[in-house]
Parts: structure tokens; C-alpha cells; sequence
């Protein structure tokens, strides 16, 4: 989508300009020092127009940037590992694809969970097990977390 890392920086200042307020950086690919240099431009950016920055899975990089916090998959490092080591220096999210899951991740200690995938979309393949908003729903009344959601 992006032809460098230069314009994937000047569309994400663009959209925190337009008034987002969250950023998750999730560059999986990415060697550590290019995620490291990217993640201090997008610490630079969301400091700059008062917004949350998160990162994706590195906890590494999170705590070296000063990050608001960090979003992690259910197979990543372990949420009280997270809170264990950052102590209250990081929010924690996790992604999650099942009541189950979600349950889970809020006993463990996440501050906010995704859970999706709710409905397709052009890049989701049929064999997604789509969720539904009233599984989200029941999962909503049952928990006092902030949620967000993963269309696929």
C-alpha cells in the first residue's frame, strides 16, 4: 500500500491530524531497527497531536519509545508477563476470537481487548468464523473492559 516508510509516516500524521486518537503500529516484517526508527516517528506524531500510540506485539520496542501501550496476539508473550515486567507503564490489549478468550485475557490483566472477526470483508477468506454482533454483545455485558473490534 505504502511505497516507503516516509509515506506511510506522512498518512498516519495526516490521519492524526484529521483528529485520530489511537495508533497501533503492526509491522510484523519489519528488522528491529526499522521498527525501532519507526515507532520513535510515530511516538513524535501521536505525542505532537495528543494521541495514544501502541505497538504491536514488542514489548521491547513499547518501553523504549514510551509507548501508551501494547496490543498483543493470544499466542504472544503472556499478559501478566507483560504487566509483570511494564507495571502500569503500559495499557495492554489483546486480540481475541472467542468469549472464551476474551474472558481470559480480562482475568489475566488486559486493559482492552479486539475481538473479531465480526463480518467479512473482501480480504477475509470463507473460512473465517465470524463472530456476530450479538456474541459481542453478550461478551459486552459480561465484561468491563474496553473492546474493539476486527472486521477479518
Amino acid at each position: 500500500m505504502f511505497s516507503s516508510t516516509a509515506s506511510f509516516v506522512k498518512s498516519v500524521g495526516e490521519a492524526l491530524a484529521a483528529g485520530v486518537k489511537a495508533v497501533q503500529l503492526r509491522e510484523k516484517d519489519l528488522p528491529t531497527r526499522e521498527l525501532l526508527d519507526m515507532s520513535y516517528k510515530f511516538r513524535d506524531l501521536t505525542t505532537r497531536f495528543d494521541a495514544k500510540l501502541f505497538i504491536n506485539d514488542r514489548l521491547d520496542i513499547a518501553l523504549s519509545v514510551s509507548a501508551d501501550g501494547i496490543h498483543v496476539g493470544r499466542s504472544g508473550i503472556p499478559i501478566r508477563e507483560i504487566r509483570r515486567i511494564a507495571g502500569d507503564r503500559l495499557m495492554i490489549g489483546c486480540s481475541t476470537h472467542s468469549v472464551t478468550e476474551a474472558i481470559e485475557a480480562e482475568r489475566d490483566g488486559a486493559d482492552f481487548i479486539t475481538f473479531g472477526p465480526l463480518f467479512p470483508t473482501r480480504q477475509s477468506s470463507s473460512l473465517v468464523n465470524l463472530l456476530g454482533w450479538t456474541l459481542f454483545a453478550k461478551l459486552k455485558k459480561r465484561s468491563g473492559l474496553r473492546f474493539s473490534v476486527s472486521v477479518a
